[in-house]
């Protein structure tokens, strides 16, 4: 018996816009890019961006181990792994689509170039919905000459600014040519001052709590520079302070993950000193009720913070409360 059947191919243009509205912000996005330059074992990354031209483009750039041209090649597949497969406890990574989903949430033409690490000739490959309109759904294969001024750009930006790493060589660089958002959605002469209040301020503000952990690694710490400004690492859970008071912890096995629970109360001074000047209670641009809440990490990442996350609702009487929740594997003895 015979099937009767018919094309059903997405639009390219309508799949990739569909997609990438994930509730994605600037700051959520550039730290799902940071999550593939972890596992690519990278302690040094750039993320740099021209807010005085437009259209505006931003490079993120790191020292991980990079990628040969086969592995480019892949990684820019939709989807690049199966979510069957098995994967290290460290990676941050899960469907293969993050790179990709969060780029597109923030523009329509994105480039990666990648080298493994030691070698000189970077390759590189772009996806434009322009492109996909008029020939379907395909990549673009960088030509030499295109690679060359991407890397010149990128150069002379990287030079511009100030506090560069020191002994520091890209492997990979992604790149975000016009960030829509900014350059669509606001008049003319408030996308700089909201582009650079992004970048500078709330992106600065969430990598260095979400990512806190890799920074204050003793070995190889995670340095993120955003352009003039080295990120510092902010831990909401400032246990050095003799006043943090800390709930007797609970672990509990689900499935193969192990999930271990630890309560925190600040000290009621938390209250006070939040309001006077910057602490080590809050970050520079939220409060004590911001940040109250669960804090879920994932291999030393935060994936969740702040609020209940719908088991009650925020109130003033909560705001010196924090709960930590470890996500990790069960080893069975």
């Amino acid at each position: 018996m015979s099937i009767k059947s018919e094309d059903a191919s997405p639009n390219p243009e309508y799949l990739i816009k569909s997609i990438a509205e994930q509730g994605y912000s600037l700051e959520t996005s550039l730290a799902d890019l940071i999550d593939n330059s972890i596992s690519a074992k990278a302690d040094k990354i750039e993320i740099l961006v021209d807010t005085d031209t437009e259209p505006f483009k931003l490079f993120l750039a790191d020292n991980g181990e990079g990628m040969t041209e086969d592995e480019l090649k892949n990684n820019m597949q939709f989807p690049s792994n199966s979510p069957e497969n098995s994967r290290l406890n460290s990676d941050l990574g899960r469907f293969g689509l993050g790179m990709k989903t969060a780029s597109f949430s923030q523009t329509r033409k994105f480039t990666v170039l990648s080298k493994k690490k030691g070698e000189k000739k970077y390759n590189g490959r772009t996806w434009d919905v322009n492109f996909l309109k008029l020939n379907g759904w395909k990549i673009i294969v960088n030509t030499e000459e295109e690679i060359a001024l991407l890397m010149y750009q990128y150069n002379q930006l990287s030079k511009d600014f100030l506090k560069g790493f020191n002994d520091y060589e890209p492997n990979t660089i992604v790149i975000w040519e016009g960030l829509y958002k900014f350059e669509s959605y606001l008049k003319d002469n408030k996308r700089k001052d909201a582009l650079k209040r992004e970048i500078t301020d709330v992106t600065s503000d969430y990598l260095a709590l979400v990512f806190h952990r890799f920074m204050e690694k003793d070995i190889f710490p995670l340095k993120i520079r955003i352009n003039n400004t080295i990120v510092n690492p902010f831990n909401p859970f400032p246990v050095e302070e003799k006043d943090f008071r800390q709930i007797e912890p609970k672990q509990s096995a689900f499935r193969s993950d192990v999930i271990k629970i630890e309560g925190f109360v600040l000290p009621s001074r938390a209250i006070t000193e939040s309001k006077q000047s910057l602490t080590k209670w809050t970050t520079r641009h939220r409060g004590l009720m911001d940040m109250e809440g669960l804090y879920i990490y994932r291999a030393d990442r935060i994936i969740l913070f702040g609020g209940w996350n719908g088991i009650v609702k925020k109130a003033p009487r909560l705001q010196l409360a924090r709960l930590r929740v470890e996500v990790g594997n069960r080893v069975d003895h």
